[in-house]
């Protein structure tokens, strides 16, 4: 069944497009998700009609200013701190802790990878578990690289500034101590930004 607006061969091409430059896949069970996406990226790039904005969008060699505009649109951000604590777990217990005592003594260094990261969150809570995993250990070097197709998103995340909803499973204390409160109420990392990247080309 066609998404409402365009018709399936149209998604199909746009879907193509959208995997080849992005990565992101928009199979016939996500042609609904695909419509969705244009009607909102179709307003932004000035057309009333998603129809139009594809078959403008097929018509020509696409921007990366496109393609980053599409990927705002089309991407989901529903993130918050500690999402998923089973993973978080294994990361605190066995992962982390078994690559910390390889290299202590020696080559004493980190090089974490958040990829996807939305707004940050994520990447933040990796280095939070880092900072409580190492405690004050001056002589180690942690890097945390976030990248994400979404450029409003990494925007964000550099900025390391979140309201309450970002917060819902966070355990007792965890802003307190890792936040500072900003003028507007807000929450605003104290451990600095994380390395930001887009992964679009």
């Amino acid at each position: 069944m066609p998404a409402e607006g365009l018709s399936d061969g149209i998604c199909q091409r746009l879907g193509e497009l959208i995997a080849t430059h992005t990565g992101l896949h928009f199979p016939p069970e996500r042609h609904c998700d695909l419509q969705r996406g244009m009607v909102t990226a179709a307003a932004e790039f000035g057309f009333t009609d998603s129809s139009r904005c594809a078959d403008w969008l097929l018509s020509r060699p696409v921007t990366r200013q496109q393609l980053n505009l599409l990927a705002s649109h089309l991407t989901i951000g529903e993130t918050y701190f500690l999402r998923e604590r089973k993973f978080f777990g294994v990361l605190a217990d066995r992962i982390l802790p078994d690559l910390l005592h390889r290299r202590r003594g020696h080559r004493q260094y980190l090089r974490l990878w958040s990829a996807a990261c939305c707004t940050g969150e994520e990447s933040y809570s990796l280095a939070i578990l880092v900072d409580q995993l190492l405690g004050q250990a001056p002589d180690w070097q942690v890097t945390i690289l976030g990248t994400d197709i979404n450029e409003r998103f990494l925007q964000k995340a550099t900025q390391g500034v979140y309201g309450e909803w970002s917060f819902r499973d966070a355990p007792a204390g965890f802003k307190e101590r890792y936040f500072t409160r900003t003028a507007d109420g807000a929450s605003r990392s104290i451990l600095g930004s994380s390395a930001v990247s887009d992964s679009c080309t």
